[in-house]
């Protein structure tokens, strides 16, 4: 199950959607699929 947040929150640098990752995290999208961010930080669930 995705997390409500999922896709709704953005980042500001890249504009890439946050994600749930591992299930107890929110990370920038688009570092973590695309590589085209170095915005490795995680915000808790």
């Amino acid at each position: 199950m995705d997390g409500l947040l999922s896709g709704l929150l953005a980042y500001g640098r890249c504009g890439g959607a946050y994600t749930l990752v591992g299930g107890l995290h929110y990370g920038c999208a688009s570092a973590r699929n695309k590589g085209t961010c170095n915005n490795r930080r995680m915000i808790r669930r």
